[in-house]
Order: structure tokens, then sequence, then C-alpha cells
């Protein structure tokens, strides 16, 4: 791509060229300007920061079921020289290989003034042609964004010796390849029992790829979503320091309901196998494991 040498003065120019509007475009209120104006495809580029490579199997799927009328301005962010997509990449694509595959203008929707973590938050909220951005693309995002969440939820898993693995589904040791699911219970649990949890499974598998399947991390969630302050993690360490991830998930398959609550109940049991005193309740397990999910 041959390089823009421009600078953010040059960038501001380009604002007095069209009609620009005003509009509030994140949380905080903060407002940015933008218009829609046709700039050649050529000019268009990603981000790596904070974005995806290049799906062919989405842009084939635009080209599938290509309908003009459905085609919505790319969004770009014009910074340091150059057009940044935050929205639309796909759509640029498909567009360029119905033309044969030569560059040609396309309309964008033009933002002056973004920051990268403004743009990285732009992208995660998006709404494009074929579908949003996966939830590990749009945590990665929100987290780029500076979004007190997301950033609270990747800082309290690296602290607990883990990765959040958005980029791959590569299998390594303490790697969390399941960040959806991670995700989940951290918004369930808080984030106290959420890196309490995750210190307990790295305590018992030392970062084992599987304890850190989805299905470890939704039975483990479950349990302590249920008897926290009620068991004692001594214990709990002490009856599965020498069981198998695997042995938990395998033995889950006599339950054909419940969602996350049947690994929690296999959990359950074997904290309470052989103990007379401290037993916790199998109500509020089984009441989970006679639900639909």
């Amino acid at each position: 791509m041959k390089k823009n040498n421009r600078n953010n003065k040059e960038d501001q120019a380009e604002i007095s060229k069209g009609s620009v509007t005003i509009i509030e475009v994140l949380d905080d209120g903060s407002t940015v300007k933008f218009e829609y104006k046709m700039i050649n495809s050529s000019e268009l580029r990603v981000d790596p920061t904070y974005q995806l490579p290049l799906n062919q199997k989405r842009v084939n799927m635009i080209l599938k079921e290509f309908d003009p009328r459905l085609v919505n301005p790319i969004k770009v962010s014009l910074r340091a020289g150059y057009y940044n997509m935050v929205d639309g990449q796909h759509t640029k694509d498909a567009l360029v290989i119905r033309n044969d595959g030569k560059d040609l203008p396309v309309l964008c929707k033009v933002y002056y003034g973004l920051t990268v973590r403004q743009e990285a938050y732009l992208f995660a909220k998006q709404n494009g042609y074929t579908r949003t951005p996966s939830f590990n693309a749009t945590a990665s995002a929100l987290r780029i964004s500076g979004a007190k969440d997301m950033t609270e939820f990747f800082n309290l898993t690296e602290s607990a010796g883990f990765k959040l693995n958005t980029n791959s589904p590569t299998v390594v040791t303490y790697r969390i390849n399941a960040v959806k699911k991670a995700h989940t219970y951290y918004e369930k649990l808080g984030a106290d029992d959420y890196f309490d949890m995750l210190m307990l499974l790295n305590e018992l598998w030392h970062g084992d790829p599987e304890s850190l399947r989805k299905e470890i991390i939704g039975g483990f969630g479950t349990f302590y979503l249920v008897y926290s302050g009620q068991f004692s993690r001594e214990k709990l360490i002490e009856k599965f320091a020498s069981i198998p991830p695997m042995t938990i998930i395998r033995d889950a398959g006599i339950y054909t309901k419940g969602g996350d609550a049947r690994y929690a109940k296999i959990i359950l049991d074997r904290y309470n196998f052989r103990r007379a005193a401290g037993r916790l309740s199998d109500i509020p397990i089984n009441k989970k494991l006679m639900s639909r999910n």
C-alpha cells in the first residue's frame, strides 16, 4: 500500500472538504466528526492492533448473498494519514472481487480524530453486513479500547497465571481458549470469586489445557456460584489433586441436561464423598440439573 505522507493537521484539513456532522459515539459522551465520501479501495487498510485477519469464508458469504441494497458504507477512521477500516473490510474485498479484482471507489463513512482506543471500541460495537464480530474479537478490542470491565477481566485472568487466547484455538499450557465461558463466570461470580476459582484450577492442574476447557470452567464456576463461602478450599484441592479434569467431563456424561450444572454435580459428589461432616447440600445443584440448559 502506498503510504500517505500526511500528519494529523492534514487529517483535520480534510474536514473542511465535505459536509461534517457531530455525533456522540462513545459511552463517555465524547463526540466525533464524520462525513460520507467516496474513497478508492486501494487506500483502505486494517489496523491489526484490534482488527482480525481477513476471513475468506465471510467474503464468500457476502458474495453468495450479495444485494447492493444491503451494502452499508464502510466505516473508516482517518488517523495519521491512513484510512483505517473499523467496519467493512470483508465488504470492501467482496466489492473488489465483483469488480473483476480491480480497485474501485467505495462509499465510506469517514471519522476524524479517533484514537486507536476509540477505533477499537467502535469495532467491538459494530453490526456489519453478515454478523457482529466474534466474542473473542470483541473482547480483545474492548480491552484495547480501555473498557473497564473487560480490562479487569483480562487482568484478573493474567494475575491468576493464565492468558486468554483470543486469536487462535491453539491448545497451549496456561492458555484459555474458552474465553466466552470464562467471561460468563467473571460476570456471574464477580472479581474475587472468579480470581479465586482460576487460582484453584492453577493449583490443581498447573495450566493443563484439559483443565481449561469450557466444561471445567463452567463446572467449577457453577460450583462457586452455588457454594461460595460454604466449602473448604483445602478439602476441594485435596479431593481433586489426583483426579484428571477429563474424568469430571466423562463422569458428567450420565446427565443429559443441566448445562454446566452437570459438571458441578460431579464436583459436588466428589467433594462430599466419604465426608461425614461438612457435607454440602445437593438440592441447589439438583434443581439446576432439572433445568433445560
